[in-house]
Parts: C-alpha cells; sequence; structure tokens
C-alpha cells in the first residue's frame, strides 16, 4: 500500500490526501511540514500519547509481536509443567475485536521421579475484545503437543523389567483469558 503524506502548498493552503487511512508520515516529514526541530514533533507526540487523545498503536504501521512467557498445568497419565516462550502476531490493526495467531514453545517439566518432561509446543488461533485500556478478553482455540517421557516397570514371577517410554501427547483446546 502506498503512503500519503499531509503537505502545504505554495499559496499556505493545507493539502490532506483524501484516503486518511493511507497517511504516513516521518518525524523528519512532520517536522519539515511544522517547521520545527524533530524533538519539538518528539515531545508533541509524547504528550498525545500520554493524555490519552492519541494511542501508540494506533499511530505507528509496524507489525507488532508482543511476547512474553507463561507456565501451566497440563494433567494427562502425569503432571507435567509447561514453560514456553510466547509470542503474538495480531492480524489487522487493533480495534474493538482483533483477530490473533499465537505460538508457544518450549519444555514441559514433570514433577514426579518416575517421569521426564519434553518439548512443548501450543499454536493458536484466536480473537481479542477490548474492554478497556490496556485490558481485553480472548477467545482462541489451539493445538498442543507435548512430549514426556516416563519409566514403566514390568514383572511376574520370572521377569523384572523397567523401560523408558516416549509419549507424545497431542489435545486441542479452548481457551479463554483475560489481559491486563
Amino acid at each position: 500500500m502506498k503512503r500519503e503524506i499531509i503537505a502545504i502548498d505554495e499559496h499556505g493552503r493545507v493539502v490532506m490526501p483524501t484516503d486518511r487511512d493511507r497517511v504516513r508520515m516521518t518525524e523528519m516529514e512532520l517536522a519539515e511540514l511544522f517547521g520545527v526541530l524533530v524533538p519539538t514533533i518528539r515531545a508533541a507526540i509524547s504528550a498525545l500519547y500520554k493524555s490519552g487523545i492519541v494511542r501508540e498503536f494506533e499511530t505507528k504501521r509496524c507489525i507488532r509481536l508482543p511476547n512474553g512467557n507463561g507456565t501451566g498445568l497440563s494433567f494427562y497419565e502425569k503432571t507435567l509443567i509447561p514453560v514456553f516462550a510466547d509470542v503474538r502476531f495480531l492480524i489487522t490493526k487493533p480495534r474493538k475485536f482483533t483477530p490473533l495467531l499465537e505460538c508457544r514453545v518450549g519444555y514441559s517439566f514433570a514433577p514426579s521421579d518416575e517421569a521426564d518432561g519434553g518439548f512443548y509446543l501450543n499454536p493458536v488461533v484466536g480473537i481479542r475484545y477490548v474492554v478497556g485500556h490496556g485490558h481485553g478478553i480472548f477467545v482462541a482455540v489451539g493445538y498442543e503437543l507435548q512430549n514426556l517421557e516416563r519409566l514403566k516397570t514390568y514383572g511376574n514371577h520370572f521377569l523384572q523389567a523397567e523401560f523408558a517410554e516416549r509419549l507424545r501427547h497431542r489435545s486441542i483446546g479452548i481457551e479463554v483469558g483475560f489481559e491486563f
């Protein structure tokens, strides 16, 4: 998509593009438009953000990948505690309802001595609903993959054996959460 800028013509009139959603200007272009230095533009933009008149995500055209980390509890044959890194991609510009893709990758730990955790993967697709400044409710559907290795014992009167059993748990889940 081609970007548009606001300009002032030779007669001092402001020339505003008809498609306002495509207006994107650098700090330098804004400074030239108003005849000030770039630090003055930065201070003015910062004041707008702080006042709440304009929100930063509404003015910047970029792909945001908010990331974080987390943990949880999973109950299969053995209890697993996944610890993961989390990356979220907002599919559209943030709105009241914003579709998103999310991926969590990490390792699942097993608190039991009889089991070892393993690789953890949880891709998710969902929607976020804004309920206030910085707060939201999200609903998502995801696929979860967790590896687990556990020690099994087999025995009878004639034979006693122990072996490691490698399991790969797969599940589809529905998530509902609150962000703050």
